[in-house]
């Protein structure tokens, strides 16, 4: 996995870069890759014209250097030292390159007016986003490539990056890094190992009880079983109202292997005296109303891990005292908010909704909290930070919150590392989305595509085609070379 640094271990790490080497030497490597990149994005240097907006700092010192690369192999380059440019000749270029502003940055910025049409490189981050907060100011031109340099900074994962960091990739300057603290880190697909069941499975070594479902919003129950069986559930047991609408929902989709044992009772459920059988319960999706009183059941009687969504989440909300129950909790629960759900739990747990609040709530509640969004980002109730950058703008359809439900089941069945367990979800999730392209997709298709993912995972090949640029992501997964801007096939 790829670390993820703050500013202030970003501040350490360039002072160690520089004093085992020299700061000189440092620039001219950061100055290689912008321009290497740079003839990258125009499909060679020759020719071209490029003209590089260069700070007073070092990120300006990179631009500047990259600038007498780009000329030593043929192309045109004008350089202007921010603020004074001149727009009439910015017009003229082939490629902007950014480089006001880097990882510190604070305060107020007016923007550059890079006219239409002409791409931008923008060196770290785009100038006017905050590298610690991902915060912008609202005149930050967004950028249509962006090389990181050296490490992650939280702020290129946070706020407003994703929608303005572009195409991103990492380039770490030299082969290793020096040792400082991190932050978190960056899961991609392959840091996922998916491994094979062990010869002695049956259906309840992974079995999970779903509590989904309601009167008109049966497909969500239908969806999440059928993901959690696609994911590697060996058996999935419904608990719902009406059994014949159960049935009727999950028929196209789980082909009978859902069952719905006795035990509902429709005022609320009811532990059955096996319910340490199940190896992981999802409660929440299209639950409605019933919801918080069966997750208070769960809290005090279910030892194993849980997923907690939809109306399990909104339950907390108007009711806190179920966050209190889930604290005590000792088997991993998992709660995965999206945007809106986030916003309501954290009003009503005291709690703001930004990155360092996020990390001591989940710390606070122990549990794993799973927020849905590019990239997902979890915070671990032990304190950790993990990014994931799976769930592109393919996944912008109804229903494919439920197919994470019931896979985040189905590999928390699996037992071991919860954390891991969690991240394999998302991965699969997100990548199975991807094999259908980059437009939304219905939850049905996403569904039908797991066994691919799961498939390209255990030989997921790497991304080689971008070395020495690590894609990591920003608008979207780079996943795979058909999605960049970049032909990278191209010599």
């Amino acid at each position: 996995m790829l670390s993820v640094y703050d500013v202030r271990q970003m501040k350490e790490m360039d002072a160690r870069l520089a004093a085992a080497s020299s700061l000189e030497a440092t620039i001219a490597r950061a100055g290689y890759g912008i321009a290497t990149l740079a003839a990258r994005m125009l499909g060679g240097a020759y020719g071209k014209r490029v003209s590089v907006l260069a700070g007073k700092g070092n990120n300006g010192n990179d631009g500047r250097e990259a600038a007498r690369f780009l000329r030593s192999w043929g192309a045109k380059v004008e350089v202007y030292d921010y603020p004074e440019i001149d727009r009439k000749r910015l017009a003229d270029a082939q490629l902007v390159v950014d480089a006001v502003f880097g990882f510190g940055f604070r305060g107020d910025f007016p923007g550059i007016e890079v006219p239409a049409g002409v791409p931008l490189l923008a060196v770290d981050v785009p100038s006017g986003l905050d590298a610690g907060s991902g915060q912008a100011c609202p005149a930050t031109r967004p950028a249509d490539v962006t090389l990181a340099l050296v490490g992650l900074k939280v702020g290129q994962l946070l706020g407003d990056a994703p929608r303005l960091m572009g195409e991103t990739y990492l380039y770490r300057l030299v082969g290793g890094v020096p040792e400082v603290g991190t932050s978190g880190r960056l899961v991609e697909p392959e840091d996922i190992r998916i491994s094979a069941h062990a010869v002695d499975t049956h259906k309840w070594s992974t079995g999970i009880a779903v509590l989904a479902g309601s009167p008109g919003m049966m497909g969500a129950a239908a969806f999440t079983c059928a993901a959690a069986l696609a994911g590697g559930a060996g058996i999935a047991h419904l608990f719902a109202e009406d059994p014949s609408a159960a049935g009727l929902a999950m028929a196209p989709l789980a082909s009978g292997t859902v069952s719905v044992p006795a035990g509902f009772t429709g005022a609320g459920w009811e532990p059955e005296p096996q319910l340490s059988r199940y190896k992981a319960v999802v409660i929440g999706p299209g639950r409605g109303a019933t919801a918080g009183q069966e997750l208070a059941v769960l809290s005090e009687h279910y030892a194993g891990p849980l997923v907690v969504d939809a109306d399990a989440i909104t339950a907390i909300a108007a009711e806190p005292r179920l966050a209190d129950l889930l604290a005590r909790r000792q088997g991993a629960t998992v709660l995965t908010p999206h945007g809106a759900e986030l916003s309501r739990l954290a009003k009503a747990l005291g709690s703001g909704t930004d990155h360092g609040s996020l990390a001591r709530l989940a710390a606070r509640l122990g549990v794993h909290l799973l927020v849905k969004g590019f990239p997902t980002r979890l915070y671990t109730r032990s304190g950790d930070f993990l990014a994931i950058p799976a769930n592109g703008p393919a996944l912008a359809s109804a229903g494919t919150g439920d197919v994470l439900s019931g896979l985040l089941a189905a590999r928390l069945a699996q037992g071991g590392d919860a954390e891991a367990a969690i991240s394999e979800a998302v991965v699969i999730h997100g990548l199975a989305a991807q094999l259908e392209g980059t437009e939304p997709v219905t939850a049905t298709r996403v569904l039908e595509r797991i066994p691919d993912a799961l498939a390209a995972l255990r030989s997921f090949p790497g991304r080689k085609w971008s070395a020495p640029f690590h894609p990591v992501g920003a608008r979207g997964p780079l996943y795979f070379e058909g999605q960049s801007r970049i032909e990278w096939s191209r010599r």
